[in-house]
């Protein structure tokens, strides 16, 4: 689930900070965050390890939010029915990255600086002195959001983008985050036109095709007109929907690995 809320924000062109917002071509001059509805807050002492031991559960599909401000550079979580706001500026991230199944990772620096604040009718009435996780953040170094399965794919690679572009890209910092994960996957080797070397990823075993789709666009920025997969019997074949994409799982040639072709 994802909400747009309609106010002035400020540049993430690469050229000149002081455009108005620039994303994936599209120029927007009235949304000032994104919100997206989260269902699991998980919480990790390591800065490498996902996901976290403590996590919180959201207690109906409006509980739990995330936002990225573009105009004042912050993320935040909300929680409490999104009256208790958690706000971070983009500065404390070390890193901060999608996983292939659409999971907000982030990594951030060791005592991050964050401001607590109470939200009523969406409107900051006061801030607070009390952690409303309850002192879960305490020592915490990365932090693990599961958006609800509702949420737009596109969004959280905008989201991703604008934040790369914010922060990381304009300061020149490498935004580097390696994800430690229990969930099974599927290598895949993804070919395009006119190249010989795939290109490898990893993917989740149990996603459906149409999250492969936006992941494949969201990643490789290519305007995907087609999708092909290799056989075991070495043929080349259509996959175009998620019949074909279970054939294509069930084909892994070697290594639990799928050979995809995109034109």
């Amino acid at each position: 689930m994802m909400e747009f809320e309609q106010i002035t924000a400020t540049s993430i062109n690469n050229n000149n900070v002081n455009n108005n917002i620039v994303i994936g071509g599209i120029e927007n001059t009235t949304t000032q965050f994104f919100k997206v509805y989260v269902r699991i807050c998980q919480f990790s002492k390591s800065s490498d390890q996902y996901p976290g031991s403590t996590l919180i559960r959201s207690k109906n599909s409006k509980d739990l939010a995330f936002y990225f401000k573009f105009n004042e550079e912050t993320i935040s979580i909300c929680l409490n029915s999104v009256k208790d706001e958690i706000l971070i500026p983009l500065n404390q991230l070390v890193s901060f990255k999608l996983s292939s199944s659409l999971q907000i990772c982030m990594k951030l620096l060791p005592n991050f600086h964050r401001t607590y604040l109470r939200r009523e009718e969406s409107k900051v009435t006061f801030k607070k002195n009390k952690d409303p996780t309850g002192g879960l953040l305490a020592g915490t170094h990365s932090i693990l959001l599961t958006p609800y399965n509702e949420c737009c794919p596109e969004v959280l690679f905008l989201i991703e983008a604008g934040i790369n572009k914010l922060w990381f890209d304009r300061f020149g910092i490498v935004n580097e985050l390696k994800l430690s994960t229990n969930s099974p996957s599927l290598s895949i080797s993804c070919y395009f036109p006119h190249q010989t070397k795939a290109l490898l990823l990893l993917f989740p075993k149990n996603e459906n095709f149409f999250h492969f789709v936006v992941y494949i666009k969201g990643r490789f920025k290519y305007p995907l007109k087609r999708l092909k997969y290799k056989t075991r019997k070495g043929d080349i074949v259509s996959l175009n929907d998620e019949k074909d994409w279970e054939l294509a799982k069930g084909s892994a040639i070697i290594k639990n690995t799928i050979e995809i072709y995109i034109e």
